[in-house]
């Protein structure tokens, strides 16, 4: 099989679609394990805008007709890190800062990824992803 545009959209859109549900899985507990009332609301804000993701990417999926099968490594140690830092004892507020530097570093690296799955969608004619 060879390598093409729409091998390269249909893994970016694979790995953003595990990016998304490795977070959404994630986004309660991060609620629970922050201290401060305003990034709690911040982070409910942003488990909003995970699930708008995953159904745009569902039908993302659906105009590809193509099936999730791609672990997305990157999120995965992402993800390990936060459950190690959740696990953590001590202040609150430094807790609260490792969340929000954890969660900026995830929304960097699904920022990459967004921004590569857009054009490769503009490329192929399909609907570009946001």
């Amino acid at each position: 099989m060879s390598f093409t545009f729409q091998n390269l959209y249909a893994n970016q859109i694979n790995e953003l679609y595990n990016s998304e549900m490795q977070l959404r899985t994630i986004a309660q507990k991060l609620v629970d394990h922050s201290s401060s009332y305003d990034l709690q609301n911040l982070l409910n804000e942003y488990s909003e805008e995970i699930n708008r993701h995953v159904h745009d990417l569902e039908k993302a999926l659906q105009e590809i007709d193509a099936q999730t099968s791609l672990e997305c490594l990157p999120m995965t140690g992402l993800i390990q890190e936060i459950e190690l830092m959740l696990q953590q004892g001590g202040n609150s507020a430094v807790k609260d800062a490792a969340i929000i530097a954890l969660v900026q570093r995830a929304i960097h690296f699904k920022i990459a990824v967004y921004g590569a799955g857009r054009t490769f969608a503009r490329h192929l004619n399909y609907s570009a992803i946001d």
